[in-house]
Formats: C-alpha cells, sequence, structure tokens
C-alpha cells in the first residue's frame, strides 16, 4: 500500500491536541458530572487521526506513519502503542497525550520551584552583601 505523503506537523497535532484538551477543564453538565462530549481539541485529532488512516481500519499502523518527516513523532508511535501490536488507537493515543500533559506539568513545576530557589538564593546574597 502507498502511503500518501502528509504534511509534517499533521501527527504532531494529533498527538498535541489531546494534550491541550487534557489541560483544559472539562465540561460540566448540570448535574455538576463531567460532559460525555469530547472537547474541540480530541474533535480536531480524530478527524486528524481518520486521515493519516489511510486503510480505514480504525487503527493507525507504522507503515500509515512511518514517512511522516518529523522524527520525534515517529518515535511516540512506539511509545503509544502500549499493547505492542504495531497498531496505534485512539485510546492509546489519549493515554500518551495524558502522560505527556502529566509529564509537562512535572516540568514546569520543577522549572517553578528551581526559579523561585533561585531567587531565594540571589535575595540571600543580596541580603549578606549589605553593609
Amino acid at each position: 500500500m502507498k502511503t500518501p505523503a502528509l504534511p509534517a506537523g499533521l501527527l504532531a497535532l494529533l498527538l498535541a491536541l489531546p494534550c491541550a484538551a487534557a489541560d483544559a477543564p472539562a465540561a460540566e453538565t448540570s448535574a455538576g458530572k463531567p460532559a460525555e462530549e469530547p472537547g474541540q481539541g480530541e474533535k480536531q485529532a480524530r478527524v486528524w487521526f481518520d486521515m493519516l488512516d489511510t486503510n480505514h481500519d480504525g487503527r493507525l499502523e507504522w507503515k500509515e506513519v512511518r514517512f511522516v518527516p518529523w522524527k520525534p513523532l515517529r518515535s511516540e508511535f512506539h511509545t503509544a502503542d502500549t499493547n505492542g501490536d504495531g497498531f496505534l488507537t485512539p485510546d492509546e493515543i489519549r493515554v500518551l497525550a495524558k502522560r505527556r500533559v502529566q509529564e509537562r506539568r512535572a516540568r514546569k513545576a520543577r522549572e517553578a520551584q528551581e526559579k523561585a530557589e533561585k531567587l531565594a538564593r540571589e535575595q540571600a546574597r543580596a541580603q549578606d552583601a549589605k553593609p
């Protein structure tokens, strides 16, 4: 099967949009429970997933994404394939997206902590330097 050339960012967006959607608070119903309808990011990711799924079997296989020119994304395919069957399902992409959100939040928290510690050290040095 010949796979059509795809824009470099297509799979990147497929993985990134659910991450962005996961960062946003979930819509709530009047009963205070999360709404069942997927967010805009997940809807758009599904459109791109369907575009990449050239054989329309509801899952992405390596040969459908191997020519995406962005190397980190090709490696994400294997990371997201949690059951190792060689295919990516929308659920596996959701799991990867949630993990990436958690990693991003942890990184931001570390960076904020490091920045606060650096500021505290600078303030302590400034206090020590005062006559």
